[in-house]
């Protein structure tokens, strides 16, 4: 049996099974006959090289945040790297501040981060602890001892990190005097950056599920290679087009973070749109991702028009086109 991906052919023991939506994201079940698309099969090379990329986006992404606020606390982590940024939208002396969720019983809730604010007229340049070392490139050094700065942390330990960093950059400083409470139901600003991992991510997605719905020897023809390089290796090839990834829709991000819900719904679509085969993939009903799988495919064109929604409450796949 050829893999997919490295087009290889292999002994049958050799390959492992690799789950369409990845298994951070849910597990489903699915009817035997006919099989509803939830694994295929893919060589443990190609296997092993894709988990480290779908581990890194787990915890690193704006589905990684969805998933952590959907699920109990404690039952997985959340690394605030910069790629997903929460801040304070209200008005008021917080407006623009930083923060991240921490688990409290078995809740996930929104907590201060440490950061300090730097006059910026009117309003705050609200800095969090972790991106001070890059004070300097912020321009932040033209600040003074006459000018005040606000420091906000959760704990005090914390609070006197983030002003040590400031005085090794800024030197002597005039500190603002007690802060007042944060507000108890902040509305939070959301913005999320989708890198090109991210973008190979979700594309491994689509062509798992191409290959699921139209099947493994259809997405063998060399009409695929290009994208194949690209979810592989990253790879960007003149088989694809300036973005093969692309975001076509968003949720406003402007929410209150106690109500905030997200279906608990993914939906995958596939269908030739003139030569191009396209796919679109939306994950817990909030994001749309537009996938360039193919470009001018060069033979007879198949039936492979799909559409599936994967229930991740109800562990359940159903099939809609």
């Amino acid at each position: 049996m050829k893999c997919i991906y490295c087009c290889i052919e292999r002994p049958d023991e050799e390959f492992t099974d690799e789950h369409i939506i990845p298994r951070q994201l849910g597990t489903f079940q699915g009817r035997r006959t006919p099989p509803d698309p939830i694994t295929i099969r893919i060589c443990g090379t190609c296997h092993s090289r894709f988990n480290a990329l779908e581990n890194r986006i787990a915890v690193d992404s704006w589905e990684g945040l969805t998933r952590l606020r959907r699920e109990e606390a404690g039952s997985t982590r959340f690394q605030f790297s910069g790629r997903v940024q929460l801040r304070l939208i209200e008005p008021g002396i917080y407006h623009g501040a930083h923060v991240w969720y921490v688990p409290q019983g078995r809740r996930y809730v929104p907590e201060m981060r440490a950061q300090a604010g730097f006059p910026d007229g009117d309003e705050r340049i609200w800095v969090p602890f972790d991106q001070m070392r890059s004070l300097a490139d912020l321009e932040l050094n033209r600040y003074g001892p006459d000018d005040v700065i606000y420091i906000v942390a959760p704990t005090e330990e914390a609070g006197n990190a983030v002003v040590a960093e400031i005085v090794r950059v800024v030197g002597s400083f005039n500190e603002h005097g007690k802060m007042p409470p944060p507000p108890e139901r902040p509305l939070v600003e959301q913005a999320f950056d989708v890198g090109h991992p991210h973008r190979r991510w979700v594309a491994k997605i689509a062509f798992n599920y191409l290959a699921a719905t139209a099947g493994r020897d259809f997405v063998l023809a060399s009409d695929f290679d290009a994208i194949r390089a690209y979810i592989t290796h990253g790879k960007h090839g003149p088989g694809l087009g300036p973005r093969p990834v692309e975001i076509i829709t968003e949720q406003d991000r402007e929410v209150d973070v106690e109500d905030l819900q997200w279906t608990d719904q993914h939906r995958i679509s596939v269908d030739w749109r003139a030569q191009d085969i396209v796919a679109q993939v939306t994950l817990y009903n909030d994001i749309t991702y537009e996938v360039q799988l193919c470009r001018y495919f060069r033979g007879a064109p198949p039936r492979i028009a799909a559409t599936h929604r994967y229930d991740v409450r109800k562990r359940r796949v159903e099939r809609l086109v």
